[in-house]
């Protein structure tokens, strides 16, 4: 009897799930079950904006391939907007296009990324040649920059060639062509090479050069953070020194104060950095900064106007300031945001073509109906796509929304993180937090680095992991595996690290062979601030957020 009952339900939700479904998915399906070419040219004509249009024109494509219809086949592939294609389909589409003989010119001016292997077959102007570059450098492809611009006079060139150079870690010839270039963006990367190198004489005299103000502030910013990292202050404050008004200068000058025990001074910059902040962000950091500075003059209470001011900003201090102070970090209940009587009617349309197996498309869908869905929608949507979810809230409503911070701390693969924080010791509250940062939930993200999975884990990295920890090596996509493998690996930094939180985190993203030869400092707001890499020290702070969120919500 109860069989019977789990089979009606099944039934009952499989027929409502495709009642829902949109023509054009039921079309679509029907198309992948039987390669009627009938049906997907109706499937055009009907739906021409549908959100997988491209993709079906290539499937059409090689279908005319491969019963020798070269005809259509070419113009099925030539209409293909390649930007649109699913990600997983443009190897596809680029060995057709090879395949086809098709026309290798307007391919690479079209999709540099994609054709680079037509760059030396085909003649460029040096406009065309400087249009390639600049989208195949944007896509640091830095060798193929250089092979495409090799015989372009055009002095624009030199930006992009040095660059290039700089990258692919040929500093020398780097040096050769931005050191003639007149394009001032190269004189950061010139910067770059000698500091590195100690010549701070041919430092001074690029800076003599500059006229773009934020190009010079951002190249004083670049020094004065290496000469702090080297401990060399007398010369991390000449640099900072010279910075135009500025939160960066301020708040620079600030700390360096601060590390050298000069307390009284490190308000005063902390102060006018919070008059210059642009956000709310810098706003708590500075007055997080001011507060301290007057606690280790052992002045705490007349500072705490300053930690208040610091909890009603955002961000990562403003997280601190509000723990320090006792306030919670999240309102007990986020107000309702959604009427009694409203139904989820976009949300089911976006579920049924899920269970369609259009999961890539459900996602596109979604951002496509955009106008047509309501808070109780996305709320919805976060049940069974947390990643969407989130996208949805932001884009629609607002990081400061009631939807957003309804979905923005989801608790999705439950199972899994308590079944890896058990088995590796490591907080539940840190995994979600480390899984939010790196994916966003997204069980099939992929970074540009080729991390993998909601943990983003590296393939070298799953394999030492399958070997010391004897995981078994199913897919890195599995979000099991993918989540046992994080949280294995979040225990071993742990045990390097002596339970360092901070540095555990900074190994996470950056590796920790890199933090260890970083400055080591026992204050570990001190340490944040002085990681050398922008992206770390973002990626620590947005991480111990997440984790003191979640760490509230879980209690």
């Amino acid at each position: 009897m109860i069989l019977l009952i789990l089979l009606f339900y099944f039934f009952s939700a499989f027929s409502f799930s495709q009642s829902i479904l949109p023509e054009e998915y039921r079309l679509l399906s029907e198309y992948m079950k039987t390669k009627d070419e009938n049906i997907g040219k109706h499937l055009l004509e009907k739906y021409p904006d549908a959100v997988f249009s491209e993709d079906l024109k290539l499937i059409l494509s090689e279908n005319a391939y491969q019963r020798g219809d070269i005809e259509t086949a070419k113009n099925y592939l030539k209409s293909i907007n390649a930007d649109r294609l699913k990600p997983d389909l443009r190897d596809k589409y680029v060995q057709l296009w090879k395949d086809l003989d098709l026309d290798k010119k307007s391919a690479l001016l079209s999709y540099p990324v994609l054709f680079r292997d037509f760059i030396g077959s085909v003649r460029l102007t040096e406009s065309q040649a400087l249009q390639v570059a600049d989208k195949l450098m944007k896509s640091r492809h830095y060798r193929d920059v250089i092979k495409v611009l090799s015989d372009v006079k055009d002095e624009r060139a030199c930006y992009h060639l040095g660059v290039s150079y700089f990258y692919i870690g040929d500093k020398s010839k780097a040096e050769d062509i931005l050191s003639s270039c007149k394009d001032e963006r190269s004189y950061k990367y010139l910067a770059l090479i000698y500091l590195k190198q100690n010549r701070e004489d041919s430092l001074k005299e690029i800076l003599l050069k500059v006229r773009d103000t934020n190009i010079r502030d951002d190249i004083l910013l670049i020094v004065g953070r290496e000469y702090l990292q080297r401990k060399e202050y007398e010369k991390a404050n000449e640099f900072f020194s010279l910075m135009t008004d500025s939160y960066d200068r301020f708040f620079h000058l600030g700390l360096l104060s601060f590390i050298q025990r000069e307390y009284e001074k490190s308000l005063q910059h902390f102060i006018r950095a919070y008059y210059f902040a642009r956000n709310e962000a810098e706003s708590s950091k500075a007055c997080f900064w001011a507060y301290r500075s007057y606690a280790m003059q052992g002045k705490g209470d007349l500072g705490l106007r300053y930690l208040v001011m610091a909890g009603k900003g955002e961000g990562f201090y403003s997280a601190v300031a509000k723990i320090a102070s006792g306030e919670p970090l999240i309102s007990k209940g986020v107000r309702r945001v959604f009427s009694e009587g409203d139904t989820p009617v976009q949300a089911e349309v976006i579920k049924a073509i899920r269970s369609a197996g259009f999961y890539y498309y459900s996602r596109l869908e979604a951002f496509k109906r955009l106008k047509e869905l309501s808070p109780t929608d996305i709320i919805a949507i976060s049940k069974f796509d947390p990643f969407l979810s989130i996208r949805l809230a932001v884009r629609k409503y607002g990081a400061n929304s009631d939807v957003y911070k309804y979905v923005a701390f989801p608790l999705p693969y439950k199972q899994y993180v308590y079944k890896a924080s058990e088995r590796y010791g490591i907080a539940p509250e840190l995994i979600w937090a480390v899984m939010r940062q790196e994916s966003l939930f997204d069980p099939f993200a992929v970074s540009v680095s080729g991390a993998k999975g909601l943990m983003q884990i590296i393939d070298s990295t799953a394999k030492w992991l399958y070997k010391h920890t004897g995981i078994e090596p199913k897919s890195i996509f599995d979000p099991e595996t993918n989540i046992m493998l994080g949280t294995a690996y979040l225990r071993h930094l742990y045990d390097r690290w002596n339970g360092d939180l901070v540095k555990v985190l900074a190994s996470y993203n950056a590796g920790p062979h890199r933090v260890k030869s970083w400055t080591d400092y026992s204050d570990p707001y001190l340490f944040i601030e002085n990681i050398p890499f922008k992206e770390t020290r973002e990626y620590v702070t947005r991480v111990l957020y997440n984790y003191y969120v979640y760490a509230e919500l879980l209690k």
